[in-house]
C-alpha cells in the first residue's frame, strides 16, 4: 500500500511540474504578444546546453528541441517542424499528461501499448537522426 502512495504521489508531483511548465509558456507567449519578451533575440541567444554536441561537435538525437519548442510557443509550426520534426508530437503528447484526464496518465505509465509505443518511436528518431544528421557528415548521398 506504501508503494502504490508513494507511486501516486511522484506521478501526481510530475503532472504538477508539467502544469507548471505549460502555464509558464503560456505566460511567455502573451509576453511576447504583448511586446514585452523578444522571443526572436531569446531564441537566437540560446546557448547551447548539450553535452553530447559540447563533447562530440555532433547534433544528439533530442538537439533543437528547446527553440522547437519555442517556435511551437510561438505559434511557428514550420520552424519547429525544421529544427526537430518529434516536436509538436512531443509538444502534444506532454500536453495531454499535464491537462489531460488522470486516466491518461494512469494509462501511460501502465499500458504496455503505452511502452510498446515508446519503443517503436525510439527507433524512429534515431532513424531520423542518422538520416537528417549523420549522414550528411560523411558526405554519403542518396
Amino acid at each position: 500500500m506504501v508503494n502504490t502512495q508513494a507511486s501516486a504521489n511522484t506521478s501526481g508531483q510530475t503532472r504538477a511540474v508539467l502544469q507548471i511548465a505549460w502555464v509558464l509558456l503560456g505566460v511567455l507567449v502573451l509576453m511576447t504578444s504583448a511586446g514585452i519578451w523578444n522571443f526572436e533575440s531569446v531564441v537566437r541567444n540560446l546557448p547551447p546546453l548539450c553535452l553530447f554536441h559540447a563533447v562530440t561537435g555532433i547534433d544528439c538525437p533530442g538537439c533543437g528541441m528547446t527553440r522547437a519548442f519555442l517556435h511551437l510557443a510561438h505559434g511557428d509550426l514550420s520552424a519547429a517542424w525544421s529544427l526537430h520534426p518529434f516536436s509538436p508530437l512531443l509538444a502534444l503528447l506532454l500536453l495531454g499528461l499535464a491537462w489531460g484526464p488522470k486516466s491518461l496518465w494512469s494509462w501511460a505509465r501502465h499500458s504496455n501499448l503505452a511502452h510498446r509505443s515508446g519503443l517503436a518511436v525510439l527507433p524512429l528518431l534515431l532513424g531520423w537522426w542518422t538520416w537528417a544528421k549523420l549522414l550528411p557528415l560523411t558526405g554519403i548521398s542518396l
